[in-house]
């Protein structure tokens, strides 16, 4: 008779996108529900990017507190989803430290004065000049074009940390090689 093991194989895993009931219309769980789910799947990490805004970050960090899933490994990426009103693809931005969170805020309150109530305004110039100490992942378009080409080329001269480039560079060979060679390009960025 030969026994049988039930063996559970897992691999650590954080969900960096997640949109809460704060991005209007987006969104529809509260942050405290994907929290608690997070903490049942036993999940590493989850990242709260609401809409141009860090307003479901601050439930979700109380309930992470009040379920103790902290205390068992989860683990909270405050951050962000920047929508802009040029044609720049949405980016999450997580801040490094408490200097860049306020950088980001202050990036959030600039677009939020521009707009009407309820909007934000953003384009990649204030980007550009509110950087400083933010984590970026640039969420590709689903129709990949020779703007948005250009565009990670650009954003690349100017951020030291993008992440999320290699399932948008897969066919795009002359972007391929122009990566490699820049001095920006991050190691753990690999293309198929």
């Amino acid at each position: 008779m030969v026994h049988a093991w039930i063996v559970r194989v897992t691999t650590p895993y954080a969900e960096l996108a997640t949109t809460t009931n704060f991005s209007f219309l987006r969104g529809a769980s509260h942050p405290e529900e994907f929290i608690a789910e997070a903490a049942k799947l036993d999940l590493k990490g989850i990242g709260i990017t609401d809409r141009n805004s860090l307003a479901g970050v601050v439930r979700a960090h109380v309930a992470l507190k009040e379920i103790g899933a902290g205390a068992a490994g989860l683990k909270l990426a405050v951050g962000c989803r920047l929508v802009f009103a040029d044609e720049t693809p949405d980016i999450l931005a997580y801040p490094e430290d408490r200097a860049a969170y306020g950088r980001l805020s202050k990036l959030l309150s600039l677009g939020k004065r521009r707009a009407e109530k309820g909007a934000c305004l953003l384009c990649l110039e204030d980007l550009l000049e509110h950087k400083e100490g933010l984590l970026l992942i640039l969420m590709a378009p689903i129709k990949l074009t020779s703007g948005f080409e250009v565009f990670l080329l650009v954003l690349l001269h100017f951020c030291a940390v993008l992440y999320g480039l290699a399932q948008a560079c897969r066919t795009m060979d002359q972007t391929k090689s122009d990566l490699r060679n820049c001095p920006n390009f991050l190691p753990h960025i690999t293309f198929h």
